[in-house]
């Protein structure tokens, strides 16, 4: 059997204008990737990683590094976990667990 080779050429949209040349205020529609699962899982895994490491405290930038967030999609998570109780916002700008036990 052949190998398969992947042309990176001009023709990267096949049966498609490619974006330069497509008239202005036209866009592909792209489907829409926002499941409700993937977030409920998204959430459980910074969730536990809050609960877990108790002293946790990140700023916006790292928690984005530590889960591999974009920032607006960082922020989305920890605003909801600060809504459900889990997190709060420091004065130095640091998102860290509550205390639960108090």
């Amino acid at each position: 059997m052949p190998p398969v080779q992947l042309d990176l050429g001009p023709d990267r949209y096949p049966g498609e204008t490619p974006p330069s040349s497509r008239p202005t205020g036209v866009r592909r529609s792209l489907p829409n990737c926002r499941h409700e699962a993937s977030r409920e899982r998204l959430l459980h895994r910074v969730r536990a990683e809050f609960e877990e490491l108790r002293g946790l405290r990140l700023i916006l930038a790292q928690a984005g590094r530590l889960f591999g967030l974009r920032e607006d999609t960082c922020v989305r998570v920890l605003n909801t976990l600060i809504r459900d109780g889990l997190l709060f916002v420091t004065a130095e700008g640091l998102y860290a667990r509550r205390r639960l036990d108090a």
